[in-house]
């Protein structure tokens, strides 16, 4: 009960004190004067002034209760409601109870699952805990099974290395016997051992089926230049042989066309990129016989762009203009050549310097097959009247006329200048 409770009855017994005093004084009063109401005897009028006056602090009490609170107001006027209210809480409550009573036997089934379920996964983090070190000991097992793989790969690769120089060896020491002298004092040259056959660039990024293709029309084109040369056909009709030996298990096992063009195939697909592709000549390949083929695979990458100095050199212009001319292909023979394969551009065949062809672009080497770097009569000739121009010592500059690959050509523009 608050203060304004306590209040509100303090103020109640108070009042109910007053009227019943007002009440017994007006009784006493009325007594004493012989007073009468409604025709009574003066005591009986003193008695029904003191019920009056009891009912009167009654009624004021319930007025001034009902006055003051709602709910004295609400239990005097809403009984019924408030009964049949309460034994539908009661009801309710009941209701609610005995689902509580089942939501609590259901929670304590809950909790031995729950505590079941713990004790399962504890049991299962067991189980894990063991399964990881497990699979620690495996791991380290494999890493250290990798490194004796790797090792023995290794080991497998220097004896198909040494088994292909065997094989190789033992090739041209029995072609030496056969053909002796014949081969090498009656017949030409045609192609020098590691001499370039034919050159072309892949593109890596393609599907496998179109690599092998294209790589059958290189090998298809690769027997035409041979042919070209002067090579002659074997017993398959083949102006070239393609086969080689490896080490596999401890046997020399030879590998055929199909399997070396498979083997280049998964190599140049792993690059995802341009590839050179290169037949080469195995030894000294001379007219009316077959050339024993190998392949070798580079990395076309971007070498010099345009505009992109290559060498320098300082040449007189004093001198006449076939001195000049002499100047000028040492610089492109010596430092522009060696800068070239020093970077690493292929040399390839190139047409050679020839009278009436001003505009063919030259290299100006002595071997044809180990060129590197080009430019045309026109730009010598240019070049030339540029150093007659500036007089003097004057420094002339090599650079690359567009940008050059790997797989070449070089083609070079010279600039002179003081």
């Amino acid at each position: 009960m608050g203060a304004y409770g306590i209040l509100l009855i303090a103020a109640l017994v108070v009042v109910s004190g007053v009227i019943a005093y007002v009440g017994d004084i007006l009784g006493r009063w009325m007594g004493k004067r012989r007073m009468t109401l409604f025709n009574l005897r003066p005591r009986h009028t003193a008695i029904v002034t003191s019920i009056v006056a009891g009912m009167v602090i009654a009624v004021l009490t319930l007025a001034s209760a009902m006055a003051v609170s709602e709910n004295v107001r609400d239990g005097l006027t809403k009984v019924g409601l408030l009964r049949s209210q309460n034994e539908r809480l009661r009801a309710q409550q009941r209701t609610l109870s005995r689902k509580l009573a089942v939501t609590q036997k259901n929670l304590q089934g809950a909790k031995k699952a729950l505590s079941a379920g713990n004790q399962r996964l504890e049991s299962l983090n067991g189980d894990l805990k063991a399964v990881g070190k497990q699979v620690k000991v495996t791991r380290a097992k494999l890493s250290a099974t990798r490194v004796e793989l790797a090792q023995k790969r290794a080991e497998v690769e220097e004896a198909n290395r040494k088994g292909v120089e065997v094989a190789t060896k033992w090739y041209f020491l029995r072609q030496s016997a056969v053909r002796n002298f014949e081969t090498v004092y009656t017949k030409r040259v045609i192609f020098r051992a590691s001499d370039p056959i034919l050159v072309t660039t892949l593109d890596g990024s393609q599907t496998p089926y179109v690599i092998g293709r294209r790589l059958r029309e290189f090998v298809a084109l690769a027997d035409q230049a041979a042919r070209k040369a002067g090579a002659g056909v074997g017993r398959d009709g083949k102006a070239i042989i393609t086969f080689t030996y490896a080490n596999v298990k401890g046997e020399l096992k030879r590998f055929g066309e199909a399997e070396i063009l498979k083997a280049l195939n998964d190599s140049i697909a792993e690059t995802k990129g341009p590839v050179i592709v290169r037949a080469l000549s195995v030894g000294n390949a001379v007219e009316g016989e077959p050339v024993l083929v190998n392949f070798d695979l580079f990395r076309n990458r971007l070498v010099f762009r345009k505009g992109a100095e290559i060498a320098r050199g300082r040449v007189d212009s004093a001198g006449s203009q076939t001195r000049l001319l002499l100047q000028l292909i040492t610089l492109l023979r010596g430092k522009v050549a060696q800068e070239a394969r020093a970077k690493g551009v292929m040399p390839g065949v190139q047409r050679r310097m020839a009278a009436g062809s001003d505009s063919e672009a030259v290299s100006l080497l002595p071997d044809p097959q180990e060129s590197v770097g080009t430019i045309s009569y026109d730009d010598m000739l240019g070049t030339i009247d540029q150093i007659k121009a500036a007089g003097g010592v004057v420094t002339v500059v090599a650079r690359a006329a567009e940008d050059t690959w790997t797989a070449g050509p070089l083609k070079v523009e010279f600039t002179a200048g003081s």
